[in-house]
Order: C-alpha cells, then structure tokens, then sequence
C-alpha cells in the first residue's frame, strides 16, 4: 500500500528570507485524501491556538503515550513548530486526482 502522508525529514523543504527579517520555511508531500485532511485540520487548529494555549497543547501531548500506529504522525514537532513561528501555522490541500492528495505547510520563524 502507499505510504502515509508524513511531514518528515523527506518532504521537499523551500527556505526564504522575509522581509522582516524572519524566515520563511515551507514543506509539503503527498499522500492519501484521509490522512491530508487530517493533518490539515490539526494544522489549521494550531494555527487558530495563540502562545499560551500552544504551550498548554505541547505539554498535554508530552503526557501522551506514543502511539506507533498514528497515521499522521503530527505530535510534538509540529506544535513545536507552531510555538517558535513568528505567525500561524498556514496549509494548503492540493487534489491530485483520485485519492492522492498534496500537502504543504509554511511557517515564518
């Protein structure tokens, strides 16, 4: 079967500098329709959280069980990432025809 969608160590990362001075760092991969909107969704809810509750978030998943069997794979680094931008989180969902879709998360730090 095919790989879940994963922000990992893989997935075509673009760096830009802003013109604020920060760094603009944009990540995408494909995968299956589920498992994009999934990790869309969680993006999305980072993304409305602000530093308090973003830090709360961070400590509540700590004291979670890691579960090896998690599709989307979005725990600590991606509220991690989150916590250190200068904006939220912003992602965007592409179709790519049938089940495959097309992921791509940007962060300004």
């Amino acid at each position: 079967g095919d790989e879940p969608l994963l922000l990992s160590a893989f997935a075509p990362v673009v760096v830009a500098r802003e013109a604020d001075g920060g760094y603009a760092v944009q990540a995408g991969n494909m995968g299956e329709r589920a498992d994009g909107e999934a990790l869309l969704q969680r993006i999305q809810g980072l993304a409305g959280m602000d530093k308090a509750q973003l830090k709360a978030a961070y400590k509540e998943q700590l004291r979670k069980p890691r579960d090896e069997g998690a599709v989307t794979g979005a725990g600590l680094g991606l509220i991690d990432v989150a916590r250190k931008a200068s904006q939220p989180l912003a992602a965007t969902l592409s179709d790519l025809g049938g089940e495959r879709v097309f992921l791509s998360v940007r962060a300004v730090i």
